[in-house]
């Protein structure tokens, strides 16, 4: 894992990009990233993060009215799963003085990651491809098991789990012929 040190800050930079670009918003657009990750690239996942936070910023009552009356039409316009929206919804209507709990756990692990909480471990697709998890999908018993082998081994290795996360992603990807890539690549 030594190669794969330097990208233990996926997190902590996404999180310092996060704070420059939206400021006091940085938890919200957080948890529409967590909220659209799910079945989403990177760049798609961003793009129609981006989407939804400029348009409810416009005209926040009339967006969450529209979102919120007609579920159809806006999972058609943001082009969104119905697994998304209700997180989405979540991340707009929350007081972010407080914690936001998303539902699922990967989404939940996802949005504190990106608000700079490095003791969540976010098992994905990549994260289940290393351990060579042979369902498509995870129940939490199998999450919390990986989480806990990640988490172990983090601190065996003065890590932050979150840190070895991020870097078994990377190398996942890289081990089936993918680039590196992180949200700081596509915001500006």
């Amino acid at each position: 894992m030594v190669n794969y040190l330097k990208y233990k800050t996926w997190y902590t930079d996404i999180n310092k990009k996060l704070k420059a670009l939206y400021g006091s918003d940085y938890k919200l657009v957080a948890g529409l990233l967590a909220s659209t990750s799910p079945r989403y690239s990177i760049k798609r996942n961003l793009n129609t993060t981006l989407k939804i936070y400029y348009d409810f910023k416009e005209n926040k009552i009339l967006f969450l009215l529209n979102a919120i009356f007609n579920k159809n039409n806006f999972l058609k316009e943001y082009k969104i799963l119905n697994c998304h929206y209700y997180n989405i919804i979540r991340s707009l209507i929350h007081n972010y003085k407080y914690d936001l709990i998303l539902s699922g756990q990967k989404v939940h692990a996802f949005y504190n990651n990106l608000i700079g909480n490095l003791d969540y471990v976010t098992i994905d697709t990549w994260i289940l491809l290393f351990f060579r998890h042979k369902k498509a999908w995870i129940n939490k018993s199998e999450y919390i098991k990986y989480s806990k082998y990640i988490t172990s081994l983090a601190k065996k290795e003065n890590l932050y789990p979150a840190e070895l996360q991020a870097m078994i992603w990377i190398k996942t990807r890289l081990d089936h012929g993918f680039k590196p890539v992180t949200f700081t690549d596509f915001l500006k």
